[in-house]
């Protein structure tokens, strides 16, 4: 039997900069994740205050213990987050870079274009040529040469198939940011099945009509399976988190165990593609170190391709 204990339980609370670091001036947008004792996402309530202990920008949770926010970090600062709900408990957000790029991808429910802004430090200089490669599952659907003085794109979601899709920017061969967002195309096929009574007796045999038509309501041709089990035996997945959508386009693309992912599949309330992007933030970070990036070329050593952070792994 359970046992339940009257005390505060002890929550892990990390800060995941969109794009993958703070840079000194630059507006981001900051995914973060709260984790309880049992592994699980847990809501929370806070606030980030800097070092004069001023408060910046209040956050909360909206869905399995994830949340994000916007703010500009400020140089030679050191911002903290505290906890107010539902323990008080404090956490130090990353340092800030005084020097660096920041991506910020806006993923507009109506439109067929994702906005991507590209900004970096008034600072850094490079005379290498920059790139903006998008892709999926393992194949490139965009490259784009980058001009930092005109940061801003626009990138076409049909050029990716349905699922997440991730950007990265480079300086020459260097990774600096990475983003993934999830793209719909509403291509998903339209499955239904009929049978030849409404009620079965003991042992009768079953006739099925199954038909499996496109968006546009045009009959697909294809291999299928059909699994028929036990409702006694097997409980019925009516959230959809173990089903090929699910498992294909969330789950295999992302660390960790992604709590009900039939939940951002569905997508039946107003805030669960808030909550995908979420997800996307914090379970789909990537960061890469800069060490010796923006150093001058005598001192920068060629170690970056061992500089790849995984965290969850």
């Amino acid at each position: 039997m359970p046992l339940t204990i009257n005390r505060n339980q002890n929550i892990d609370l990390q800060f995941l900069p969109e794009g993958g670091n703070l840079v000194k001036g630059l507006k981001s947008t900051v995914g973060f994740k709260a984790i309880g004792e049992d592994g699980k996402g847990t809501p929370v309530l806070g606030a980030i205050y800097n070092s004069k202990g001023d408060e910046i920008v209040s956050f909360a949770t909206i869905h399995n213990g994830m949340g994000s926010f916007e703010f500009t970090p400020k140089a030679g600062e050191v911002y903290t987050a505290r906890l107010s709900k539902p323990v008080i408990k404090s956490f130090e957000l990353p340092k800030i870079s005084a020097v660096g790029t920041v991506m910020h991808i806006n993923n507009p429910k109506q439109g067929d274009a994702l906005n991507v802004t590209l900004q970096g430090t008034n600072s850094l200089t490079t005379d290498t040529a920059c790139y903006l490669i998008g892709t999926s599952r393992g194949a490139v659907y965009y490259t784009q040469k980058v001009d930092l003085t005109q940061p801003a794109l626009s990138v076409d979601k049909k050029l990716f198939p349905t699922g997440i899709a991730r950007f990265t920017f480079f300086i020459g061969k260097r990774p600096l940011n990475e983003r993934a967002v999830f793209i719909d195309n509403h291509d998903q096929l339209n499955i239904t099945v009929a049978t030849n009574h409404p009620t079965y007796r003991k042992r009768d045999s079953v006739s099925l009509t199954i038909a499996v038509k496109d968006k546009s309501g045009l009959p697909v041709q294809g291999n299928f399976s059909l699994a028929v089990t036990d409702d006694s035996q097997v409980r019925v997945d009516s959230l959809g988190n173990y089903g090929i959508g699910a498992s294909l386009l969330i789950n295999s693309e992302l660390r960790g165990t992604v709590e009900a992912p039939g939940y951002y599949i569905n997508r039946k309330d107003k805030q669960a593609r808030e909550a995908l992007d979420n997800l996307l933030l914090t379970q789909g970070w990537v960061g890469y170190s800069w060490k010796n990036m923006f150093a001058p070329l005598k001192s920068r050593s060629l170690s970056w391709r061992k500089s790849l952070k995984l965290p969850g792994r």
